[in-house]
């Protein structure tokens, strides 16, 4: 199998550092505003976001998860699907890590030959438990609990 690199953008400092990598990279999480920095230009309606994912895919990113300021989570595939997931109703303590949590079950999912669709909901489920919990890892947090949760996504 070919190597496949999976990147998290971290911070809008930090996205525009990838821009000559984006040819090598398979699968891009980048937040709302980190996909404006690597677009290039303002987001500001659905139509610029699929601009910007498609432009991003003619670069050469395979998958986008582009995690948005409501939780939900925008995925494009190139030349496949496009479509939007929505949180599943979960106890929120606090957000912060949740997006790590995303990154750890898409990882892990696609690690386990899951497909792009049940990989995305995996990865809603993570996201999901790690906002359950004040601390950055929340220690309930498995596959057998996400796997629980994905037919909530």
């Amino acid at each position: 199998m070919k190597s496949r690199c999976f990147v998290d953008t971290v911070s809008e400092f930090k996205a525009g550092k990838i821009k000559h990598w984006l040819a090598h990279i398979h699968t891009l999480k980048p937040t709302l505003p980190e996909l404006e920095i690597l677009w290039g230009q303002a987001i500001t309606s659905d139509a610029d976001r699929n601009a910007a994912v498609n432009a991003l895919h003619q670069q050469g990113v395979q998958q986008l998860f582009v995690y948005l300021p409501d939780e939900s989570v925008y995925y494009s595939e190139k030349d496949g699907e496009q479509f939007l997931l929505t949180a599943p109703a979960h106890t929120t303590v606090d957000s912060f890590g949740a997006d790590d949590g995303f990154m750890a079950g898409l990882v892990y999912s696609f690690l386990e030959g899951n497909n792009f669709r049940d990989s995305a909901r995996f990865a809603m489920a993570y996201a999901a438990i790690s906002r359950a919990s004040g601390s950055l890892n929340n220690p309930t947090l498995s596959a057998d609990n996400a796997l629980s949760l994905v037919p909530m996504v």
